[in-house]
């Protein structure tokens, strides 16, 4: 089953597959989706929801810098960091609630797992556009161990969220990160893959300027946490980077079996064909 779900993902299509829709914007879309069964794997002792700042390409001349809001939830034994706006777009969906969210079709597709299972992450990544092609979410997942950051911890302190914190930092995975954290919320895990430091981050920015986690509220609740089983595709973490950067160089790819699918331009809304079709690719992790 396996072997056939991830040819399904490479083609993102198959032969009894029929496109619902005969015009697709060049955006790699994540949209909501109906949730799966979930199983609880720990509860919360406390919540934090971080405005979070990375690039999306415009289609013009590069990138631009839009918003998310990223959940954190800091467990007894897990942490799970995922995009809230989606979450609250797929409960809407699923339950038919009346959650207030802002439409983008540019959340954040990932959803990480820190201490799950114990002493490793376990990332789970949406594919874009594969609810409207497939008539279901897909979702590739992999783990590793948890990173072993290397921190530098200066002098430098300051206020975050009325919370009195220490600067740290690092360069990990191809970026030079600076981050403020507290020791007033003990936790050796935190927002993202941020691990290691002897309180929870609050505030971490990207020297380059390109993706940064801010803490807007902080939270003593007791909520579960819950892995959804989305029928996830298993891959390495390695593979996973690799099929990630193809999808953004050439989307054609993953519509090669749907030929009815039609491209528009997002500025000019004109159609362009499969070889135009490039997304400009800005990734979190550089390596």
């Amino acid at each position: 089953m396996k072997k056939i779900l991830f040819l399904l993902l490479i083609s993102i299509g198959c032969v009894n597959a029929q496109p619902r829709f005969s015009m697709m914007t060049q955006k790699l879309q994540n949209l909501a989706s109906p949730l799966p069964e979930a199983q609880t794997i720990d509860s919360t002792r406390l919540v934090v929801l971080y405005r979070h700042t990375y690039p999306v390409d415009n289609f013009k001349d590069g990138f631009k810098q839009i918003e998310d809001v990223i959940k954190l939830q800091v467990g007894r034994e897990v942490c799970k960091s995922f995009s809230n706006n989606l979450y609250l777009m797929d409960r809407n969906m699923t339950y038919g609630e009346r959650n207030k969210v802002p439409f983008s079709m540019d959340r954040i597709p990932y959803t990480i797992f820190t201490n799950y299972p114990s002493g490793k992450l376990t990332v789970e990544n949406r594919i874009p556009n594969s609810r409207m092609l497939q008539g279901s979410m897909q979702v590739v997942t992999y783990s590793e161990p948890i990173p072993q950051i290397e921190w530098n911890i200066t002098e430098q302190r300051d206020s975050v969220a009325e919370y009195s914190c220490q600067v740290a930092e690092c360069h990990f995975r191809g970026r030079d990160w600076k981050v403020w954290y507290t020791s007033e919320l003990p936790s050796a895990f935190s927002v993202w893959l941020f691990s290691g430091l002897p309180g929870l981050i609050l505030k971490a920015k990207d020297l380059s300027g390109d993706y940064s986690f801010e803490a807007t509220q902080i939270l003593n609740k007791c909520e579960p946490i819950e892995f959804f089983d989305w029928g996830q595709i298993e891959m390495k973490r390695s593979k996973w980077r690799g099929l990630e950067k193809k999808m953004y160089d050439n989307p054609a790819n993953y519509f090669s079996m749907n030929r009815e699918i039609k491209i528009m331009n997002m500025e000019t809304r004109k159609e362009i064909s499969f070889e135009e079709w490039v997304v400009r690719y800005n990734p979190i992790e550089k390596m």
